[in-house]
């Protein structure tokens, strides 16, 4: 079973870690959460797969290391089930999500703060958006520890992110029954890790922020940009002081990388990646849209539509939004904004038995 040698065993974080994501988390193995990824079924059977956002998807368990590895992935629970239900899952069945004494890994609010994993405090600020527009660094210890776990536990979010941007089957419904289409996606996470171990450099993972770039422990310099992902829920904070440089070593061997980048990436939230796609959509319903894409000056027309939107937000047409629309390629941009494009059927939908539950375990 390819899995055994794929996914990436569980290693604890050490007392001596340098990682300032990280070395507060002694014995963390790292962090889950679930993801939500499109898929095609019969008609009856709609309404257990509709998430809260009204899509048709399945409910997908990751589990990463510090490293962007899945540890553990369980795909074919419906989008309707909740997190804390499909984790219960995991941990309860024969080849079970395995948490050692001791160590634990780092879960958002959607989970139950328990021996194994540890969620932030609630009625807290937590997600590194709510640290933007003025709000001011932490002001007690409660929201210090959210500020640290958000910062770390934010990997899953990343990893999950890159797997989207990566496989283009796993951005819209397939034809194939759901059964195959679980087992595609616990492929895709397979293949995520043989690429991470055998890719020096990722050209997709380079069109993510290296969080190194921001590494410290200590908060009060206002940072100016933000990181570039495509599935996550964070932005800069506007009054986080420069961190401290635990982390010289790391930088160095990522140095390579970033040696032609002439400052930190701008991290975009998710309101603002719908804001740049309405944008787009505007485009296209006044006629900018060609026949070989759009016409000159629509970079600024959206620079304009973005200001509109958040005017606190300094998005730029260069870098920040061409890079953007980079990233997205132009597969991804089709998708979102060709709204009356039919798609052929091509396969065919069919379930044998019950297919929940399908499963990769490490």
């Amino acid at each position: 079973m390819m899995h055994k040698v794929l996914l990436a065993k569980p290693t604890p974080i050490p007392d001596d870690c340098s990682d300032p994501r990280w070395k507060w988390f002694k014995g963390c193995l790292g962090a889950l959460d679930g993801t939500c990824i499109d898929v095609r079924v019969p008609e009856h059977q709609k309404g257990c797969y509709r998430t809260h956002k009204g899509d048709i998807a399945v409910n997908v368990l990751g589990v990463c290391n510090p490293n962007m590895q899945f540890i553990f992935v369980l795909s074919g629970w419906e989008g309707s089930a909740a997190n804390s239900r499909v984790l219960r899952d995991a941990i309860n069945r024969p080849h079970r999500l395995h948490v050692p004494t001791g160590n634990y890994y780092l879960c958002d609010n959607g989970y139950a703060n328990a021996d194994g994993f540890l969620t932030p405090y609630r009625g807290v600020r937590y997600h590194l958006k709510e640290w933007d527009c003025g709000a001011g660094g932490p002001q007690n210890k409660q929201e210090l520890f959210n500020l640290k776990h958000s910062s770390a536990r934010n990997v899953i979010e990343r990893t999950c992110g890159l797997l989207k941007v990566r496989w283009g089957i796993l951005r819209s419904q397939s034809f194939y029954p759901i059964d195959v289409q679980s087992k595609i996606i616990i492929a895709c996470c397979l293949l995520h890790n043989f690429i991470c171990n055998e890719m020096p450099e990722d050209p997709f993972e380079l069109e993510l922020p290296d969080p190194r770039e921001f590494e410290g422990d200590t908060y009060g310099e206002c940072l100016s940009s933000i990181e570039s992902t495509m599935d996550t829920d964070y932005i800069s904070t506007a009054h986080v002081k420069t961190l401290e440089d635990e982390g010289s070593s790391q930088q160095k061997r990522h140095g390579q990388k970033n040696k032609n980048r002439t400052g930190p990436r701008r991290t975009w939230t998710m309101l603002e990646e719908e804001a740049l796609i309405n944008g787009l959509k505007a485009l296209v319903t006044m006629g900018w849209k060609c026949d070989n894409g759009f016409r000159n000056g629509y970079l600024a027309q959206l620079e304009a539509h973005m200001k509109r939107v958040f005017p606190q937000c300094h998005i730029k047409a260069e870098p920040h939004i061409n890079s953007k629309l980079h990233v997205w390629k132009k597969i991804i941009l089709h998708s979102m904004l060709d709204d009356g494009q039919e798609r052929t059927r091509v396969g065919r939908q069919s379930q044998h038995g019950d297919n929940r539950g399908q499963q990769l375990l490490g």
